[in-house]
C-alpha cells in the first residue's frame, strides 16, 4: 500500500513504477522478480510433459479413424519411437492351434519373432503371464558395435481379444520398473486395445454376416434339393414298374419253345439288373427318413463305396478317373451317414467345377493314433486351397465340409501346388465327447 501525500487528482500508476523488461522474440514480461508468460510460450515452460501430452492426443485422434489392425500397429509403433527412440515394437498374438505367437504386423524382425516363441517354450512367458506384470529382459545374443545391449520389455495381456497376447518393445537401454516410460507404455497400449478389440468385433459380425448369407443360399438350394428327394421315391416306382413288364416278358419269351436266342434275353435280363441297382442306391442316397437324423456307428469304407458306386459313372463321363485306397478293418465312426456323403458330395463338386480337363483323385483311409483319416489327393490345382491363400475357406463348399468337421470334433487340412496337384485331409477323431 502507497500512501499518497500529495495531491490525489493526478498520480502515476502502481504498475508504471516498477520497471518493465521485454525479452527478445518471446511475449513474457518481467515485473519486479516475476515473470509471466502468454499461452504461445506454454509449450516451452510445460516441458517434455506437454510434448508427449501433444504426441499421445495426436497418436488417440489418429488411431480413432483406423479400420485394420495392421496401421493400428504401426501407429504405436511410430509413437513409441519417437517417445523413447525405441528399436521396435509389435503386438503378438497366440495362434488358434496354440503353438506360438504371431506378430500382427508384418514389420518385424526374425530376431524379436524368435526371441518371443523361444521365452514361450521356455516357459519364461508362462511365469510372466501368471504374475501378470511386465518384464524387462536383456537380449544376450546381440550386443551393437559399440558395446551397447539390447533389451526387451514385455506386456502381457488376455481376454480382449480372444487369445493371449502381448506387446513387444525392443530398447536400447534398460527402464526402471515403476518408470514413467513404462506408465505411458501401458497408457498407449490400453489406447490401442480398445480400439482393437472394436475392429476385432466389427470383423467377427461382418464374417458372421457373410456367412449368414452363404448358409441362406445353401438353405434355398437345398429346399429345392429335398423337393426332388421326396418325389425320387414315386419316379423311381414309375421306372421300376416297366423294367419288372421286360423282365417278365423276357422269361416269358425264354418259356416259349419258338424263341432260340437265350444269350439275348440273358442280356437283357443282366441289363434290367443294373439299372435296378442304381435305382436302388439312388433311393437311398435320397431317403429322408428319421434314421438319417440319428447318431450311431458307420463304417467310413461302407460310406465311401457307396458313394463310389453313385458317382463313378458321373467322373468317368467327364474323363476323370477315380482310385479307392481303403484300409481294412477300419473302426467304425460315431457320425450320420448323411454328414459323410455331404462331406463327399462338397469335395467332389469342388473337383467337378474347377476340373476342365482329363485327371484322376485317390481317396485313401487310415486308422492310426485313436484317429481314422480321408485323404483325398488330386492331380489338379485349385486355386482357393493354394497355401497362401487369404480366403482358403470362402467357398461354401468348404465351409459345409470345415463345420461338419466341428461338429465330429475332428479336422480339416488342405493344400494346393500348381505342380503337385491338391491334397485334403480329414481327420476324425474314435473318441469323442457324450452326442446330446
Amino acid at each position: 500500500m502507497r500512501i499518497i501525500k500529495s495531491n490525489t487528482l493526478r498520480y502515476e500508476a502502481f504498475h508504471k513504477t516498477l520497471p518493465s523488461i521485454q525479452k527478445a522474440g518471446t511475449t513474457a514480461a518481467v515485473f519486479g522478480d516475476r515473470q509471466f508468460v502468454g499461452e504461445e510460450e506454454l509449450p516451452g515452460v510445460a516441458g517434455k510433459g506437454y510434448d508427449v501430452l501433444i504426441k499421445i492426443l495426436s497418436f488417440i485422434k489418429n488411431i480413432r479413424n483406423i479400420s485394420d489392425r495392421i496401421s493400428l500397429v504401426d501407429n504405436l509403433r511410430d509413437i513409441l519411437t519417437n517417445l523413447l527412440n525405441s528399436k521396435e515394437s509389435n503386438i503378438f498374438l497366440f495362434n488358434e492351434e496354440q503353438s506360438s505367437f504371431e506378430p500382427i504386423s508384418p514389420n518385424v524382425s526374425s530376431r524379436a519373432k524368435y526371441f518371443i516363441n523361444n521365452a514361450f517354450n521356455s516357459g519364461t512367458l508362462n511365469g510372466i503371464y501368471n504374475t501378470g506384470k511386465h518384464r524387462i529382459i536383456l537380449d544376450s545374443l546381440v550386443y551393437n558395435i559399440d558395446g551397447t545391449k539390447s533389451f526387451y520389455l514385455i506386456i502381457p495381456f488376455s481376454g480382449r481379444i480372444k487369445s493371449k497376447g502381448l506387446l513387444l518393445v525392443l530398447l536400447s537401454h534398460t527402464l526402471n520398473e515403476n518408470s514413467s516410460e513404462i506408465n505411458l507404455i501401458k497408457i498407449c497400449l490400453e489406447m490401442l486395445l480398445s480400439r482393437l478389440e472394436l475392429i476385432t468385433k466389427k470383423e467377427e459380425l461382418k464374417k458372421t454376416y457373410g456367412e449368414l448369407q452363404l448358409f441362406r443360399s445353401k438353405l434355398s438350394n437345398d429346399f429345392k434339393l429335398s423337393a426332388i428327394g421326396e418325389l425320387t421315391t414315386g419316379i423311381v416306382e414309375d421306372i421300376l414298374s416297366p423294367m419288372q413288364v421286360i423282365q417278365s416278358s423276357t422269361e416269358f419269351l425264354r418259356s416259349d419253345n419258338s424263341s432260340k436266342d437265350d444269350n439275348v434275353l440273358d442280356t437283357i435280363n443282366v441289363q434290367v439288373k443294373k439299372v435296378k441297382n442304381v435305382i436302388s442306391r439312388l433311393v437311398n442316397f435320397a431317403n429322408t427318413g428319421d434314421i438319417k437324423n440319428k447318431i450311431y456307428p458307420c463304417s467310413i469304407n461302407n460310406l465311401i463305396n457307396d458313394f463310389y458306386l453313385m458317382f463313378n459313372s458321373s467322373l468317368k463321363n467327364a474323363n476323370y478317373e477315380c482310385v479307392l485306397d481303403l484300409e481294412n478293418n477300419i473302426p467304425p465312426l460315431l457320425t450320420n451317414e448323411n454328414y459323410i456323403n455331404q462331406i463327399l458330395t462338397n469335395i467332389f463338386h469342388l473337383i467337378k467345377a474347377g476340373n476342365n480337363k482329363a485327371g484322376g483323385i485317390l481317396i485313401q483311409t487310415r486308422s492310426m493314433n485313436e484317429k481314422v483319416t480321408v485323404t483325398f489327393l488330386s492331380t489338379d490345382y485349385f486355386e482357393e486351397l493354394r497355401t497362401d491363400s487369404e480366403d482358403r475357406m470362402h467357398d461354401i463348399s468348404l465351409k459345409i465340409v470345415k463345420n461338419i468337421m466341428l461338429q465330429h470334433e475332428g479336422g480339416i487340412a488342405y493344400e494346393s501346388d500348381n505342380s503337385k496337384g491338391t491334397i485334403i485331409k480329414l481327420s476324425f477323431p474314435l473318441k469323442r465327447k457324450i452326442v446330446r
